[in-house]
């Protein structure tokens, strides 16, 4: 279950407790504030907070006619949590997504990412079925090369609230299956007080595994006039932050081809191969070897700042005009270094034969992507290799460094009129960018020794993985290998306008009709550029020592010091990767085959009558509508035409620029109704079909490879969009004031949904192992239940009136049907965890406030992995417990104190639904945060 209890006991959890109700505390007393009367379809998620906010927080869910959570500030400037994400995970039927770089390079994720959450997935779906929005406008990223938006770009303390609708009405925008979750800043007509008002906090943030303190600062200015008719907000946030992730990462277990010269292939029947080697006559393809396991140490510094502006204005009762911007940079430096053990690359006994391999080398390196696999001690387990002793195996010391920066500008007009009591008109323009660019360098030193991998008895989580007669912290036992070179800019616009119009009614049935219209024009470029150096190549000498460039030490002394048992390698030497480049890199070009662009012309027009009307002397009221969509797509990129291989690794492309247009109409029927059975007692039934298009980067048309492995990832533009037939049903008790119980069930119905399959194809006159494209599959079923529990124990005697608990779960089940290939095979769907559970605790009384919040998420699928790397891959279970609490000092100043991963939690993966066969294992440490917060 990836749980690491050793180093953090009930005393220590205690401690903490302690010292957060004596003042050393930190910011969340989590009041949920409810939304004002006209907002009668909100249901508001208390995630902990005083009595009166979940007596206001019921009141408000009681007037719901559909489906919303929603989580709010309590104060300027003072969201639940530290993420946004995270304070999403303690909502019913929400998962988030912990996403991380991966070995090859790229920062995709963060270790702030990982703790907090950098994704939102709703009743198990992945994070590109979620629409997400800013104040109800398309939000574009630069973090991503599809339409999922990081949520660790925007600062929290900058947001007022966010609503996550589980089931959709007409007038919403399309887009998200799985649900939409729409961000909304904070408006200046909203504060209590004429005049200027305000708030500020100062905390530092103690990193445990990177051993750094770093500071996060905010402020939020609110000016409103004495007439309450104008209002200006400003804010501002400021963080930098250290990280560290230690790693164990495998690329997968394949099927390797027949041994060669002195290699073996294993079978179960010859569990151990005693010391020696065959001809390799034995053979077993059915067994499954690791791909190049490797301790991986990541270290980044991150900068984050954001800007909120707001100008409001009414004149009247009737007219209602804000302008809003936000724009929010994330700068991120990193560093990554690993050392893989490429068990299917054998050397030369004597290092002054080292030239570059040519991709058809026979000595060992591999042909047309199937490798011989060379070992002289093994031992096999259910098909699977957990022990091997293997010879003069090359490993490939890889120091990467990384720039990312990141912009996001969003821009919005709102316009609200009602220019008599019968109709209220809104007008809406709004626009969004978002930029990345990204600059890796790196260098690969090449070293060769006996390797010895046992995956028997894995020390929390970590294999045994060392080398015999060989120290690989001596640079003379290595050889410059090559470098890599690359860059990426991301560019992500959105431009939208919209209409909507109101009109009310006076009949026994219908209180309203709805109608409008909206236009959106995206656009995603991504431009990516290359400049790799090879010894041998580009005038870099065929033989590099490793004296020709700057050396490096190794970053920390304490690499997997959360598996002190594990006989791995902590140590190694790694080069400067500026310094290679500087003397021997060349010139980056245009990578035209990597590179596309996806242009997207939406039009959509919608119509919407809400209901009010009694059924048996019941009250019940709604909504009924219908959205039409038409969707014009245009994607271009190069495709290659011609690969001239040199060496492995070292290849040219010649491309062909390729353009495909595509548009499609859908057809968006919805139904929301609530029922008032007693006083007491809500139900509610939703009915709608919803859709989601392929992300631009699926649709682009383009073609990444590597000739070491042959295989390679493509687009697909002729992809079609997916459909669902969605059903919600939900029964609510309120037994008292404060006291909710409910329970709801969920189906969805998906057609023609897209997943990644590898096949063998033939591409620009070659053969290609195995190619990863995406692809419509027939269908999928999601279904589910949720339960939902949370009071306030204010019956007790003082002190413990000030208790009060939230509890729910989520039940998700999935049956996948994948077409040509894989008839009669079922997967559950990608992302989606079966069971997902919170349980929160919190005492808040006089100045005190304490909230203890445990999340838990079963394993998932990760990917099929059908093809070369022979998966499926899991997500392992992980559970988190964080801590959160405040003492007020006085009206205007509080004391904080929290902690995120309080039992410092590990992330597993794991490979053919198998635990044992390890995937990825992550160590991120826990998060300290301390500080002050005031008020004017």
């Amino acid at each position: 279950m990836g749980v690491n209890m050793m180093k953090f006991t009930r005393s220590q959890i205690a401690l903490s407790v302690a010292l957060s109700l004596m003042g050393s505390t930190v910011a969340a007393e989590e009041n949920t504030q409810a939304q004002d009367a006209k907002n009668d379809d909100i249901e508001v998620i208390a995630v902990s907070g005083v009595r009166l906010s979940l007596k206001e927080a019921i009141a408000t869910k009681r007037g719901s006619d559909k489906i919303l959570d929603s989580i709010a500030a309590e104060d300027m400037g003072k969201f639940p949590d530290e993420n946004v994400a995270q304070s999403l995970q303690r909502v019913p039927g929400i998962s988030i997504d912990r996403p991380r770089g991966s070995p090859n390079g790229g920062t995709n994720g963060s270790t702030d990412g990982r703790l907090g959450g950098q994704y939102v997935q709703i009743r198990g779906l992945p994070v590109d079925f979620t629409q997400v929005t800013l104040n109800g406008r398309s939000l574009s990223s630069g973090r991503s090369i599809g339409r999922q938006f990081s949520l660790d770009v925007l600062p929290s303390e900058l947001i007022g609230q966010l609503d996550v609708y589980k089931t959709v009405s007409a007038d919403q925008l399309e887009g998200g299956i799985g649900g939409n979750a729409d961000i909304k800043t904070r408006k200046p007509l909203d504060a209590d007080e004429v005049g200027f008002s305000g708030a500020w906090s100062a905390e530092g943030v103690y990193s445990e595994l990177a051993d750094s303190t770093d500071p996060r600062l905010s402020g939020i200015v609110n000016w409103k006039s004495d007439d309450e008719k104008f209002g200006v907000l400003v804010g501002v946030t400021y963080s930098e932050r250290q990280t560290r992730e230690d790693e164990y990462f495998s690329w997968g277990n394949v099927n390797f081809g027949p041994g060669t010269g002195d290699g073996v292939e294993i079978r179960p029947d010859l569990a151990t191969v005693p010391g020696g080697t065959n001809d390799g006559s034995i053979d077993y393809p059915n067994s499954l070897y690791p791909i190049e396991p490797l301790t991986q140490y990541y270290g980044d510094e991150r900068t984050r700042t954001g800007l909120n502006a707001v100008i409001e204005f009414q004149p009247s009762d009737e007219l209602n005009i804000t302008f809003d911007g936000l724009y929010a940079t994330f700068d991120v430096d990193e560093t990554a270094l690993q050392l893989p053990a490429r068990f299917q690359f054998r050397g030369p006994q004597d290092p002054s034969q080292w030239v570059a391999a040519d991709i058809n080398d026979p000595n060992g390196r591999g042909v047309g992507g199937i490798f011989p696999f060379l070992v002289t001690e093994a031992v096999v387990e259910n098909d699977n290799l957990v022990y091997a002793v293997a010879p003069q195996t090359q490993f490939r010391s890889v120091s990467e460094l990384t720039k990312l920066e990141s912009d996001t500008l969003a821009l919005g007009t709102h316009v609200n009129w009602a220019p008599n009591e019968d109709w209220v008109l809104d007008f809406d323009i709004g626009y969004s960018k978002g930029e990345q660019t990204r600059d890796l360098k790196s260098v690969l030193l090449q070293a060769f020794a006996d390797v010895v991998y046992d995956a028997r008895n894995p020390d929390n989580g970590i294999p045994d993985l060392y080398v015999t007669g060989t120290d690989l912290n001596d640079p003379d036992n290595y050889r410059v290998a090559f470098g890599n070179s690359n860059a990426r800019d991301v560019k992500d616009t959105s431009l939208s306008f919209a209409f909507d119009a109101k009109y009310f009614l006076d009949n026994d049935y219908f209180t309203s009709l709805e109608a409008g219209v909206r236009y959106t024009q995206r656009a995603k470029e991504i431009k990516a550029y290359v400049g790799n150096s090879f010894t041998g190549a580009n005038g870099v000498p065929a033989v590099l020592p490793t004296s020709a460039i700057n050396l490096l030490d190794f970053p920390v002394d304490d690499f997997l010091g959360e598996a002190p048992d594990a006989n791995v390698i902590r140590s190694f030497v790694i080069g400067d990767p500026t310094d290679f480049h500087n003397k021997y890199g060349v010139e980056r070009q245009f990578d035209s085959i990597s590179s596309f662009k996806v242009e997207e012309d939406i039009a959509a027009a919608y119509i919407k009558a809400n209901m009010a009307f009694d059924v048996a002397d019941i009250p019940v009221k709604g909504n009924v509508g219908v959205r039409a969509v038409k969707t014009d797509v245009e994607a271009t990129g190069a495709l290659p035409v011609e690969i001239i291989i040199r060496s492995a690794g070292d290849y040219d492309v010649v491309g062909e620029t390729s353009s495909t247009s595509s548009n499609y109409t859908n057809v968006l029927p919805s139904l929301s109704l609530n029922a008032e059975l007693t006083d007491e007692v809500y139900l509610r039934f939703g009915a709608s079909k919803t859709v989601t298009r392929p992300t631009l980067s699926q649709l682009s048309p383009r073609f990444t490879f590597s000739t070491t492995t042959l295989t390679g990832s493509a687009g697909n533009p002729a992809l079609e969009p997916f459909e669902s037939d969605s059903f919600d049903l939900s029964l609510e008790w309120y037994f008292n004031d404060t006291g909710l119980l409910s329970g709801a069930l969920f189906q969805k119905e998906i057609d023609g949904f897209v997943f990644n399959s590898s096949a063998p194809e033939t591409i620009a006159g070659i053969d290609w192992a195995s190619v990863d494209r995406p692809r419509n599959a027939a269908s999928a079923t999601i279904s589910g239940a949720e339960l939902s529990f949370q009071t306030t124990f204010d019956f007790l005697p003082a002190p413990f009136d000030g208790l009060g608990m939230l509890a729910n779960y989520t039940y998700t089940d999935s049956d996948t049907n994948f077409g040509d290939g894989f008839e009669g095979q079922t997967f559950s769907y990608t992302g989606l965890s079966k069971n997902v559970y919170n349980l929160v605790g919190y005492y808040e009384k006089g100045p005190a406030s304490v909230r203890l919040s445990y999340n838990y998420r079963e394993k998932y699928l990760l990917e099929p992995s059908f093809g070369f790397f022979a998966g499926p891959r899991h997500v392992n279970d992980y559970q988190q417990l964080d801590l959160s609490s405040s003492y007020k000092i006085n009206d205007n100043y509080s004391l904080t104190f929290n902690v995120t991963n309080l039992t410092n939690e590990r992330f597993d993966r794991y490979f053919n639904n198998d635990e044992s066969i390890i995937a990825t294992t992550n160590f991120t440490g826990r998060q300290y945060y301390v500080g002050i917060r005031g008020t004017f």
